[in-house]
């Protein structure tokens, strides 16, 4: 139990230690506010940096592939090793392709050339779960992720390149047309040739997002290379696409879309009209962002003229809302495969071994890599190592200037009060009850300057994004609540406890009689 004079004590020496108008603590709580702002820009900026390094549009290395090189496909199988793949922090190896492709306007009067890049595999690739992430969708407009998509013949675009075709990101559009080679097929289709050549052949989207790794437009699977390399996309090359009758009708409009074909003229002497969703698991592979219901239109099982077809089809879209309802084709599945990627495409988990896993490929294997390419993640990598160091070097720093301002402070105050200690200690309170009553008094002082100025970088921490003060990706500036932080205010609370143990001990090792008349 403390006993009443020291309660006495404590409480009127800690209006002296405070100082005039509480200047003390209010200089204790402006270090402390530097000290955890700096904390939590600190942990910001590695939360940030941390990000980035895990972020497989930073951890990504292509490496065009030299057919002139005969060692190529043995550096590619080398690096499927397991050993290997520990050595260099590799997670994932595989061949990729880059082909731009001319995609049609929303009036499909004109065409833009869009670059893309073709995945060997996008349903188990880190790339694109990081593409696919919710931070990175716009108006989530995104696939099931369960649904797999490397059979798919959809695109994943940016929204700069949904807005250069014309589209905005208020009504985003379910498929894109792509802009195929198509001589001849006015003659056999009946349909209108952009330049009296192109067909506008819808792809669906299968997500929109707001960026893409190395400022491609859009991302496919290798499934959509290889039906463009073997000519699916041509209707003079697959007639049944004339009379596969197959409309996408978006969710919502399917009784509209159903009463408005009744109202379509069907000749005389043509079967009824017969309107039913597509098999369902039937044309998976050209399903879009919104999962829009398929439905496939028949006339009976004979062949009627090719002249029907295409009257029935161009009055389904003159009746129709065009944005609820889009003619789509289902697609020959193409057989024919072509050969090894363009690129090959490494994903490391970690970028320390960057260097060495360029010497090891040029050197076993005569592949090169873009030096810039490996500079850049090399610098980026060492960017992320010395921003700990520096980190940990602040609160050093600051841990520091608090220690040394308490001890200013003792020992500004004891020499104020020394004639008073002395006569304390004359009456026979001894040193180690006075330091006891000095620890408190700082640790009270020191606790609530903490709280306070956690109170005002907190306040900081979560008005800066209200005023737009936020990093590439949404990333706040600060982040205060952090191991970091916990392990500074413990450091503190032990040096403030510490320091006022050894200045207060040193202080009061004079006697009394010193103490009292300034000897």
């Amino acid at each position: 139990m403390v006993k009443e004079y020291l309660k006495l004590l404590a409480q009127r020496e800690s209006k002296v230690v405070l100082g005039k108008y509480y200047s003390n603590m209010w200089i204790l709580a402006i270090v402390f506010i530097a000290t955890f702002v700096s904390i939590a820009f600190s942990n910001g900026s590695m939360i940030y940096l941390e990000e980035k390094m895990n972020d497989p549009f930073t951890n990504w290395v292509d490496i065009p592939k030299d057919n002139e090189n005969s060692n190529f496909d043995r550096f590619k199988s080398v690096l499927e090793d397991e050993e290997i793949c520990k050595q260099f922090s590799i997670k994932r190896v595989q061949y990729d392709y880059y082909l731009s492709l001319n995609i049609f306007n929303r009036e499909n009067n004109s065409t833009h050339y869009l670059r893309c890049r073709y995945f060997g595999d996008m349903d188990s690739t880190e790339i694109v779960n990081a593409i696919l992430a919710e931070d990175n969708i716009v108006n989530d407009c995104r696939i099931d992720r369960s649904v797999q998509i490397n059979n798919s013949l959809g695109v994943i675009m940016t929204a700069d390149a949904i807005q250069r075709l014309g589209y905005s990101t208020d009504s985003l559009p379910t498929y894109v047309n792509y802009c195929a080679a198509n001589m001849f097929a006015d003659s056999l289709f009946g349909v209108t040739l952009h330049n009296g050549k192109y067909l506008p052949m819808p792809l669906p989207v299968l997500a929109v997002v707001k960026r893409l790794p190395s400022n491609l437009d859009f991302i496919a699977s290798s499934r959509l290379y290889n039906d463009i390399s073997n000519q699916v996309f041509e209707l003079k090359s697959h007639p049944e696409y004339l009379e596969n009758i197959l409309f996408s009708v978006k969710n919502g409009y399917e009784e509209t879309f159903k009463q408005k074909l009744k109202e379509i003229d069907v000749p005389e002497g043509v079967p009824a009209m017969t309107i039913y969703p597509a098999v369902k698991g039937s044309h998976s592979n050209i399903k879009n962002w919104r999962n829009d219901e398929l439905f496939q239109i028949y006339f009976g099982y004979d062949k009627l003229p090719d002249s029907f077809y295409i009257d029935i089809c161009n009055k389904i879209t003159a009746t129709c809302d065009a944005e609820a309802v889009k003619r789509v084709y289902g697609y020959v599945e193409n057989k024919t495969y072509p050969g090894a990627g363009e690129f090959l495409s490494v994903t490391f988990s970690s970028l320390d071994a960057i260097r060495a896993f360029e010497k090891f490929a040029k050197d076993n294997y005569d592949v090169r890599i873009d030096m810039s390419l490996v500079n850049s993640k090399e610098n980026f990598n060492a960017v992320s190592v010395m921003a700990n160091i520096l980190s940990w070097a602040m609160i050093i720093f600051s841990i520091i200037c608090i220690v040394m301002f308490i001890v200013n402070m003792l020992q500004s105050y004891f020499q104020k009060v020394k004639r008073n200690m002395g006569t304390f200690k004359a009456f026979g309170i001894n040193s180690s009850e006075l330091i006891r009553v000095y620890v408190f008094i700082m640790l009270a002082i020191v606790v609530v300057a903490i709280l306070m100025a956690l109170a005002v970088s907190w306040m900081a921490e979560l008005t800066m994004p209200i005023f737009g003060f936020v990093r590439e990706g949404g990333f706040n500036y600060l982040s205060l609540w952090n191991e970091k932080t916990m392990w500074s205010i413990g450091i503190i609370v032990l040096c403030t406890v510490v320091t006022v143990c050894l200045v207060m001990s040193k202080l009061l090792k004079q006697t009394p009689g010193d103490l009292i008349y300034d000897r």
